[in-house]
């Protein structure tokens, strides 16, 4: 009953839940994510950056969205002190978006992204019942 109905309470080995509902291995907020995404495409360019070049990003943002003319995907990894140049200067020209999923060194190990970094925090997703988020930013064009 659990796992069709309360995955994240399911009676199963912790490490199950971790990996697959509760913590950053788990999809939770994609599909939330891929639909922001989406619609912010219907009308302009944008650009999706992630965190992370394998794995769930940029790949689970690719499979819905690649083939969208109006978006561009590119993963990035390590993520440091310094927003990527790349990233800054596209954000002049077209509205860009960092999403962060997984706990990062230069990042007190939470799953935000660098404090000094310009960004606005657009929306997160709660993975399970876990205290780890899915997290979408807006990168401040110009600062």
């Amino acid at each position: 009953r659990f796992i069709l109905f309360d995955f994240a309470h399911a009676p199963i080995p912790q490490s199950d839940l971790v990996q697959f509902i509760n913590s950053w291995p788990s999809g939770g907020g994609i599909k939330e994510a891929n639909a922001f995404f989406a619609k912010q495409a219907q009308t302009h360019k944008i650009f999706i950056a992630t965190e992370g070049t394998y794995g769930l990003l940029p790949e689970a943002v690719e499979m819905y969205l690649v083939n969208n003319t109006n978006v561009t995907i590119k993963g990035y990894w390590p993520i440091n002190d310094m927003l990527p140049k790349d990233v800054a200067k596209t954000s002049i020209a077209m509205p860009t978006y960092f999403v962060f999923y997984e706990p990062c060194p230069s990042c007190s190990n939470t799953d935000e992204a660098p404090s000094n970094w310009p960004l606005k925090k657009i929306v997160s997703y709660q993975r399970g019942i876990g205290t780890m988020y899915l997290t979408v930013y807006q990168v401040i064009p110009g600062e």
